[in-house]
C-alpha cells in the first residue's frame, strides 16, 4: 500500500510527512522523490511501460522523479532536510546505493509487464530492504509513504493508473502560501528561494500565482469529491490546531492503527530538532507577515477566480499554454 503526500509549495506537506514518519507500520521515504509526478509528466510514459524501456524509466526517475537524490544522500551518508528556515542533517546512516540500485533494476527487469504502481512499490520495498535503520521492525511495515513535489497532474495520474495508491493533499490558503514564500528567504522585499524565482510580493500576486494555486486546489477538491476512498484533503491548520482528531482521520484513510507517535514530528524515526515549528503553532501566516494591502490583493484574486474572472495577463498565459499543447500534440501525431 502506497500513500503519496502532496500540496502546493509551502502548504505544509513536510509537516504531515513528519507526523507519519515514526509510525511502526509505515516506511516513510527520507527524501521527496516525486516518482508518480515524474510518471505523470513523462511524455513517453506509455512507451516506458509497453516496451519496458529502462533508459526512459531512468530519465523519469532521475529527472522529475529525483532518484539521483537517493544516490547523493547515500554518498554523503546523511540526509539533508530544510524546513521552517532551519536546516538539519540526519547523518550516520548506512545505505549502499549501488547495491540498492542493482537490486531494484533486477526486480524491475524480471517483471513480465510493467505498470506504474508496481514499479513504485518495488522502489520503496527495495529502499526499505537497504535502509538499515528499519532492519529491526521491517516485518511490521504495512505501507509506504512519500512526498511528491506539486508536479501538476500527480493526483489525476494516481487515480487513473494506480488503483491501490492513496493521495493526500495538504491544503492552505493562498494568502498563507504567499506568506510562506516571503518568510522562507526574504531579500529586500523580494523572493529569492531557488526554484521559486525572484519576485516582489505584489509581482508574485499579479503574475497569476494565486490564480494557479486556487485552480489546483479546486481540481483536488473535485477529485476528492469523486474519489473519497482514494483522495483526502487535509488542512495544515487542522494538523496544527486539531492535531489528534486530524491524525485519527489520516490513519483511518491510510488504513493503519492510530498511535500517539502520530502527534509527534520525527525524521527517519527520530525526534526532529525544533519540531515545535511544525506542530503546535502556525507562525508564518499572512496575518503576521503580509500588510493589509497585500492581503486585500490576494483576496481580490481569490474572489475573481471564484467568479471565473481572470485578468487579461492570466487569460493570455492560459491561451498560450493551450496553443503550445496543441502544437506539441500535432507534432507528435
Amino acid at each position: 500500500m502506497i500513500t503519496i503526500i502532496d500540496g502546493w509549495w509551502g502548504s505544509g506537506k513536510s509537516t504531515l510527512r513528519g507526523l507519519l514518519d515514526g509510525h511502526p507500520e509505515l516506511f516513510v521515504s527520507p527524501i521527496q522523490d516525486g516518482v508518480f509526478g515524474g510518471f505523470a509528466a513523462a511524455e513517453r510514459f506509455q512507451n516506458v511501460l509497453e516496451f519496458k524501456d529502462l533508459s526512459e524509466l531512468r530519465k523519469v526517475l532521475c529527472g522529475l522523479g529525483e532518484y539521483n537524490r537517493i544516490e547523493k544522500d547515500a554518498w554523503a551518508r546523511s540526509v539533508f532536510n530544510a524546513a521552517s528556515g532551519d536546516s538539519w542533517d540526519y547523518g550516520g546512516f548506512n545505505f549502499d546505493f549501488y547495491a540498492f540500485d542493482r537490486s531494484f533494476i533486477s526486480k524491475v527487469m524480471a517483471l513480465k509487464s510493467w505498470d506504474a504502481e508496481q514499479l513504485v512499490e518495488i522502489l520503496y520495498s527495495t529502499m526499505l530492504e537497504f535502509w538499515k535503520e528499519f532492519e529491526s521492525d521491517a516485518d511490521m511495515i504495512k505501507g509506504y509513504v512519500s512526498m511528491d513535489n506539486n508536479l501538476g497532474r500527480t493526483a489525476e495520474f494516481i487515480v487513473a493508473h494506480a488503483p491501490n495508491t492513496k493521495y493526500i493533499w495538504v491544503d492552505r490558503s493562498s494568502a498563507d502560501i504567499v506568506a510562506v514564500h516571503v518568510k522562507r528567504k526574504p531579500i529586500t522585499g523580494n523572493l529569492g528561494t531557488k526554484g521559486w524565482g525572484s519576485h516582489s510580493v505584489r509581482g508574485l500576486i499579479r503574475s497569476g500565482y494565486v490564480a494557479r494555486h486556487e485552480r489546483r486546489r479546486n481540481e483536488i477538491l473535485n477529485l476528492q469529491a469523486a474519489h473519497t476512498d482514494r483522495v483526502l484533503v487535509v488542512a495544515l491548520e487542522d494538523l496544527v490546531e486539531r492535531n489528534e482528531a486530524t491524525m485519527l482521520r489520516v490513519a483511518d484513510f491510510i488504513g493503519i492503527r492510530y498511535l500517539p507517535i502520530l502527534n509527534q514530528y520525527t525524521y527517519a524515526g527520530k525526534p526532529f530538532p525544533g519540531s515545535n515549528a511544525y506542530v503546535g503553532k502556525l507562525n508564518d501566516t499572512a496575518a503576521t507577515i503580509l500588510d493589509d494591502e497585500e492581503r486585500r490583493m490576494i483576496a481580490r484574486e481569490v474572489r475573481a477566480h471564484e467568479l471565473g474572472r481572470l485578468s487579461f495577463r492570466n487569460n493570455y498565459r492560459r491561451l498560450r499554454r493551450s496553443v503550445g499543447a496543441l502544437i506539441r500534440s500535432l507534432s507528435e501525431a
